[in-house]
């Protein structure tokens, strides 16, 4: 079952704003670097992560330490699919119809 979790705007400079269903802006990815790094930090703007483009394609998730907490590759239509550390698919982001993206849990 798919179970809608955030929002995602885009922002200026390459900014991503991540929104809870109540539309509150509980984070936010910036650009870093080359190789397509994104810095993720909480809505206080604590560091709470990274992600990389790897070779094939897929980005690689890690949290503040640097342990890597899993992957996403493209989908079926635009979609982006999401998976633990073990392969579990975990969640799916769709283009939503007013801009950016809709994230949604997989149970």
């Amino acid at each position: 079952m798919k179970v809608k979790k955030y929002t995602t705007q885009p922002a200026l400079l390459g900014i991503t704003l991540y929104f809870d269903l109540n539309g509150n802006k509980v984070g936010e990815s910036r650009p870093r670097g080359l190789f397509d790094r994104l810095d993720y930090y909480d809505c206080h703007g604590n560091f709470k992560g990274h992600s990389e483009v790897a070779p094939l394609g897929q980005r690689i998730y890690y949290d503040a330490q640097g342990s890597k907490t899993g992957t996403s590759g493209p989908g079926m239509l635009e979609s982006t699919i999401y998976y633990d550390n073990s392969g579990n698919k975990i969640g799916v982001s769709e283009i939503s119809p007013l801009g950016g993206t809709i994230y949604y849990e997989i149970r």
